[in-house]
C-alpha cells in the first residue's frame, strides 16, 4: 500500500518533470523560430529600403540628366564625410 502511493507520487512528477521538459524545449524551439523568422524579415526590409534608395537615386540623376544639371550625389551606401549616414563609411 505505502510502496504503491511512493511509487504512483514517483509517476506523477515524473510526469510533471516531462511536461516541463517538454514546454521548456517548445519555448526554446518558438524562440528559435522567431529568431529565424524575425531576421528574415528584417533582411527583407533592409533589401526593400536599399532597392527604394536605388531607385530614387536613380529618378534624381535621370532627372538632373533630362534637365542638364550636373549630378554628383553619390551613389546609395557612399556618403561623404562628415553624413551622418556614413560614420564609418569610405
Amino acid at each position: 500500500m505505502v510502496a504503491e502511493i511512493i511509487v504512483d507520487r514517483y509517476k506523477k512528477r515524473e510526469r510533471e518533470i516531462g511536461i516541463k521538459i517538454g514546454i521548456e524545449r517548445g519555448l526554446e524551439q518558438g524562440r528559435e523560430q522567431g529568431l529565424e523568422q524575425g531576421t528574415e524579415r528584417g533582411l527583407e526590409r533592409g533589401r526593400d529600403e536599399r532597392q527604394r534608395e536605388w531607385e530614387s537615386w536613380h529618378e534624381r540623376q535621370q532627372a538632373a540628366l533630362r534637365e542638364g544639371r550636373p549630378f554628383d550625389e553619390p551613389t546609395p551606401g557612399r556618403y561623404s564625410k562628415g553624413n551622418d549616414k556614413g560614420k564609418g563609411a569610405t
